[in-house]
């Protein structure tokens, strides 16, 4: 666990949380480990840990980060052949189909090409067809070897769940943010002060009810020999990056959604542990969690 400033970080709560008449969203992390350029494998352990463990509606389904193509490319030349048109390649396509086909919003993240330029994205489908795309805005070592830097942070309504802020047409919104791993920290390659906290920051300002973070997050030094035990100090520090959320004395609940993947490719281990929090001023609860090297759906009623 990382602690800075004043505050220490609040100790999380492990909770299990029933099925019942006050829950108002559904949310499912596919945890698995993706083979480096085999995305048709992928895909298919993909829709097979779903055919096996999405029994019920679920609302949210969340990928990792390039969930199909794997992660470390060293270069360009490397990842070239995987890359795909904004919004068109398979992983948007089979986001669409699956959002389709499950009446739920589908996140998934992929290498795009938009004319010269690289990003590494993620699809956002709705059940209706609608797509959207975000662009990952801190960049990390490996993807500076192909990538270039988004925007910035966004926002998202998602028309499911109570609303908070807004009404559209008679649907209940929800005011959502999607990050891609290194988002959550400082920085592209750790280019800011620690404390500058900017995504969190971007969630305070923006009065942001979900934070969905598909990620490909390196296993800490202290990794659990067992599979299915949890990594508490990954999931503590993604706590850690949130400190302007729980950081603050009012302020609404805050949904933190990650979506890791699991396995080796090369020099890298992923250290799984996807989890879902519930983070309100002061105290953190732990909604539910998969194990550092455990390949499941996390699913999660919040």
């Amino acid at each position: 666990m990382i602690s800075v400033g004043v505050a220490a970080t609040p100790k999380i709560n492990r909770l299990t949380l029933p099925r019942c008449a006050k829950s108002v969203m559904r949310i499912a992390c596919v945890q698995f480990d993706s083979k480096l350029g085999t995305p048709q494998i992928n895909i298919r352990k993909a829709n097979d840990l779903i055919e096996r463990h999405v029994q019920s509606k679920v609302d949210v389904l969340v990928l990792p980060e390039t969930a199909f193509t794997g992660y470390n490319f060293k270069s360009i030349e490397h990842i070239d052949k995987h890359l795909e048109p904004t919004l068109q390649g398979i992983t948007s396509i089979w986001a669409k189909e699956t959002a389709a086909r499950l009446s739920c919003i589908v996140i998934a993240g992929y290498p795009e090409r938009s004319g010269e330029t690289r990003y590494n994205a993620v699809v956002i489908a709705r059940p209706d067809g609608t797509l959207s795309n975000y662009r990952k805005h801190f960049l990390y070592t490996i993807d500076l070897t192909w990538a270039t830097s988004g925007p910035g942070f966004s926002t998202f309504n998602f028309p499911f769940g109570k609303a908070r802020v807004s009404k559209l047409d008679g649907i209940l919104i929800r005011k959502s943010s999607v990050g891609i791993c290194m988002d959550m920290n400082n920085g592209t390659d750790f280019s800011t002060p620690f404390e500058a906290y900017e995504l969190g920051t971007h969630i305070t300002t923006n009065e942001i009810d979900y934070l969905l973070l598909p990620t490909a997050w390196l296993a800490p030094e202290d990794m659990p020999d067992d599979p299915k035990v949890p990594s508490m100090s990954t999931i503590s520090y993604w706590a850690e990056r949130l400190r302007p959320v729980w950081n603050r004395s009012t302020g609404n609940d805050l949904i933190f959604v990650s979506c890791n993947r699991i396995g080796e490719e090369d020099d890298c281990r992923y250290a799984g542990s996807s989890c879902v929090l519930r983070i309100k001023p002061g105290h953190i609860e732990l909604l539910g969690k998969l194990g550092s090297a455990e390949e499941a759906v996390l699913t999660v009623d919040v």
